[in-house]
């Protein structure tokens, strides 16, 4: 009995786990998603914080400027 336990275990984790990487990877993706409307809002509320907490600028890019350095 002790083993069946241990594969349903492994068994969910699994399945857990797949579901976890379902998570959209890019904005277009998450606008397909059918929860689109609960990412929109999380994305919404990300930007206010960041915009109150006076993080960041808005600034012109050079052309031809890369403004992504690294990952």
């Amino acid at each position: 009995m002790m083993a069946t336990n241990v594969v349903e275990e492994y068994a969910l984790a699994a399945e857990i786990s797949e579901a976890e990487a379902l998570e959209p990877c890019t904005l277009a993706e998450a606008r397909r998603c059918p929860d689109w409307p609960l990412w929109e809002k999380a994305i919404q509320e990300e930007f206010e914080t960041l915009h109150q907490a006076r993080t960041w600028e808005l600034a012109e890019v050079p052309v031809g400027s890369n403004i992504v350095g690294s990952k």
